[in-house]
């Protein structure tokens, strides 16, 4: 399972997530004491850019730009940068996006002129990449707000971007990036990729938060970090297990799922494939120490939280040529599961990436609400591709560990 995903290794720089959690006995609620943290985000290979002049869009992997022409047409730029899931979005205190500026010439106090104030928006629908353009931006832009840009350490400047930080993460909206408009004559160019190992002149997102009481009665297990070395994928972070368990293991037969997907489509599918898996882990329940693996009828249906916890399950069937789906051509067909922790939110692996707790969906609200990508990559052929039904599983683990399954 997505191995044609392992064919763009070097592009995913996975970040491993450190959330506030506690251990595997049960409490009503974390009592902790709230302390305000800040963090960087900066996912810098799976940033997106690209900027618009007044002759249409131009894409630049190492420069935006932003400002206005000498007859006052607009230059501006769109950036994405992934979130993480360390905060609900009432725990978030600030948020700032960071900016390398080319230069410093012509400066006031250190901050480019034309850059010492910006109008910054949100896009308030999802644009593929390749329906972007200078009309399609301005469209599905929201209001613009003029906002004061403030000069950091290191010949940085950053943006207050709080508000659309909380709206992505309460699941409000979609991260669909950053529009970020010039408010003086002259153009300005901004980093967004250096080629250097430690990243120094990418934007990042700098967020403070802090973990507040959170309800601790949705499943057994806190959430566990596994890093992209200790191995493992979706299926198996989902079972907390580190074997990869691929289509071939599982025993998916392609003719089949053909003849179900041709005949009733991508849901049916997703049902086979919720069987085959069921089959897969009933058989090897030793090895994974599963006791108890059952499929139930919603996000929130009842489970004992004391011994369960849930998984989901979603199915993608595509071609990116036009052409009916194959589905036993590899790219064509993929599966993916996500495991919710015990303070309601949803966890997720890649096979080359660490886990991570998924940021758009707050607890108590389906994680079926929100589009499924099948990389951390804002590329048109990873975004959204998930679309069946989402089939949920209550799994009994009779462990604590992550265990390895294929060597038991």
């Amino acid at each position: 399972m997505k191995m044609f995903v392992k064919k763009i290794k070097i592009l995913f720089l996975g970040v491993a997530l450190l959330v506030t959690a506690v251990s595997c006995a049960q409490s009503a609620t974390q009592v902790s004491t709230p302390t305000l943290t800040t963090e960087q985000w900066n996912f810098p290979d799976n940033t997106f850019a690209v900027w618009f002049d007044e002759n249409g869009s131009v894409t630049d992997y190492q420069t935006i730009r932003v400002g206005k022409t000498g007859d006052g047409k607009d230059i501006f730029a769109l950036l994405r940068i992934p979130l993480k899931g360390t905060w609900l979005a009432d725990e978030i205190h600030e948020a700032r996006l960071f900016l390398k500026p080319e230069s410093s010439e012509n400066s006031e106090h250190g901050v480019p002129q034309n850059l010492s104030a910006v109008r910054i928006g949100i896009l308030e629908k999802d644009l593929s990449f390749s329906d972007m353009s200078d009309e399609a931006v301005r469209g599905a832009a929201g209001n613009l707000t003029s906002v004061a840009v403030r000069e950091e350490a290191d010949d940085r400047v950053s943006i207050p971007v709080k508000e659309y930080i909380k709206t992505w993460l309460d699941g409000d909206m979609r991260n669909t990036g950053f529009v970020i408009f010039g408010e003086k004559s002259g153009e300005l160019g901004i980093f967004v990729s250096d080629g250097a190992e430690d990243n120094t002149d990418r934007p990042y997102l700098e967020v403070s938060g802090a973990v507040g009481a959170r309800p601790l009665t949705y499943g057994k297990f806190a959430y566990h970090a596994v890093s992209e070395t200790d191995g493992g994928n979706c299926m198996s972070y989902a079972l907390r297990d580190t074997d990869d368990i691929l289509e071939e293991d599982v025993g998916l037969d392609f003719n089949e799922m053909n003849r179900i997907y041709t005949e009733s489509g991508e849901d049916a599918v997703a049902d086979y494939t919720a069987g085959v898996i069921s089959d897969y882990v009933r058989a090897h329940k030793d090895g994974l120490r599963i006791s108890t693996f059952r499929r139930i009828d919603d996000f929130d249906s009842e489970i004992d939280p004391a011994a369960e916890y849930r998984i989901a399950l979603r199915v993608g069937c595509k071609t990116y040529d036009g052409e009916p789906a194959d589905l036993g051509t590899r790219g064509n067909f993929d599966y993916h599961f996500r495991a919710q922790v015990n303070d309601g939110q949803w966890a997720q692996k890649f096979p080359i990436d660490p886990s991570e707790i998924f940021p758009y969906t707050p607890p108590g609200v389906s994680p079926a609400k929100e589009p499924w990508d099948s990389a951390t990559m804002w590329l048109d052929k990873f975004r959204d591709y998930y679309t069946s039904k989402t089939i949920f599983f209550a799994v009994t683990k009779d462990t604590d560990l992550f265990t390895r399954h294929k060597e038991g």
